[in-house]
């Protein structure tokens, strides 16, 4: 493997997937990039368990008046035998109903390099 072609080619995904988050448009392309039996942690609610608790999470979202989420990933570290790659995130999220135009926190995504399963 190639890791620095592959660090390349996983922000570069990462980077298209908030690029369609942050547009807010398209329900299945953002969906796209989970797993259907992936879970998300958001700050302070309960978890987001599989694609289908994730598509109605995603369309709730986007009904938020003033909602955007987006995030920018670096730092890329693989496991020793290359097959599997995280990397952390600086995520930025308005929510004018809350009164909020700017909550930073910070996320992780998992990659299998593999089987081309991301968490």
């Amino acid at each position: 493997m190639n890791s620095t072609a592959e660090e390349e080619r996983l922000l570069r995904r990462d980077a298209e997937w908030a690029e369609a988050a942050s547009e807010g448009r398209e329900v299945e392309r953002i969906l796209s990039y989970w797993t259907e039996d992936a879970i998300v942690l958001p700050p302070g609610l309960p978890s987001v368990v599989g694609k289908a608790a994730l598509r109605q999470y995603v369309e709730g979202s986007m009904q938020i008046p003033g909602f955007r989420i987006t995030w920018k990933s670096e730092d890329v570290t693989f496991s020793p035998d290359g097959r599997l790659a995280y990397m952390f995130s600086r995520n930025a999220v308005t929510d004018e109903r809350a009164g909020r135009y700017a909550d930073y926190d910070r996320g992780a995504r998992g990659h299998d390099l593999a089987s081309g399963i991301r968490w």
